[in-house]
């Protein structure tokens, strides 16, 4: 097919869908410059829009080398969230998922005043783990390999990490947390009398 911006070229019709999400740059948006030719594509020549499969084939493919890669992450992974939430994602694409080396990981330094290095890995390499909660990272942070993700944004694809078979190394999972008291106890005598008095009106 042949695109007129941003230059003149011809285009493979594998990489052109009729409409696209916008973190998708591997796929040419027909829509943005033939919106005027709709029956065209869409009704005879069958162009469809952007599939659950570019989205996977582009998470994929995240660059290593890219000095982006880890704001890329952050974008297809909130794409590819939007796509699992409507169970578009197959067996095999989540094998894909797992296998791709496009996680950032922050490595531990053993020093919490340095700052960690981001190293991209899969989900099948080893000792990394997904911080789920706020007080779990706040600790860990520097001393273990950890996803370079927010604890609200991996709560909030909870569910995406339980498919792509993450239980084991969410921080919640790998580490027990106990509350230790400490100095006296004091008595709060009032709320005990309280309490006795109303005793006998929660009991009924």
């Amino acid at each position: 097919m042949f695109i007129i911006k941003p230059k003149p070229r011809w285009q493979s019709h594998k990489t052109c869908v009729w409409t696209a999400p916008v973190p998708l740059k591997q796929v040419i948006d027909l829509a943005i410059h033939y919106r005027d030719c709709r029956t065209l594509f869409r009704d005879i020549l069958k162009v469809r829009p952007a599939s659950t499969k570019h989205v996977v084939d582009e998470f994929c493919s995240i660059s290593k080398a890219s000095n982006q890669a880890v704001q890329r992450f952050k974008e297809m992974f909130l794409l590819l969230g939007d796509y699992h939430d409507k169970s578009h994602i197959n067996v095999r694409q989540y094998n894909m998922i797992q296998s791709a080396p496009v996680f950032p990981i922050l490595e531990k330094t053993g020093d919490s005043q340095e700052e960690p290095n981001v190293v991209m890995r899969s989900i099948r390499d080893k000792d990394w783990y997904i911080p789920d909660n706020a007080t779990l990272y706040s600790a860990f942070r520097g001393k273990i390999d950890m996803l370079n993700l927010s604890v609200k944004l991996v709560r909030e694809f909870r569910s995406l990490f339980t498919d792509l078979h993450c239980e084991e190394v969410l921080l919640s999972s790998a580490v027990k947390e106990e509350v230790e008291s400490n100095g006296m106890s004091v008595r709060d005598e009032l709320r005990e009398i309280s309490l006795e008095t109303r005793l006998k009106y929660i009991s009924q």
